[in-house]
């Protein structure tokens, strides 16, 4: 998936996302990249932190024989420190 600030920025590399209520966080790459494992067929929360600040979003995802599935891109808004 790709991670969009509400600012239009991409989330900054080096950030890391994990979904929310699990303890496992995955790094994010150039261009607010991010692969995360674990996600849940349905509507899955996931929480952007770095340097301080934090956003959450939501991703949905259905039943897919793709091992890496674009999850396209999604917007963090609401960004708190």
């Amino acid at each position: 998936m790709t991670i969009v600030l509400d600012d239009g920025r991409p989330a900054p590399e080096g950030a890391t996302v994990m979904l929310a209520g699990e303890g496992t966080p995955f790094p994010v790459a150039f261009g607010g990249e991010a692969y995360v494992v674990g996600l849940q067929e349905g509507t899955n929360r996931i929480r952007l932190n770095w340097r301080g600040a934090t956003c959450e979003f939501q991703v949905r995802t259905s039943v897919s024989n793709d091992p890496v599935p674009d999850l396209g891109s999604h917007v963090c808004r609401g960004v708190t420190r």
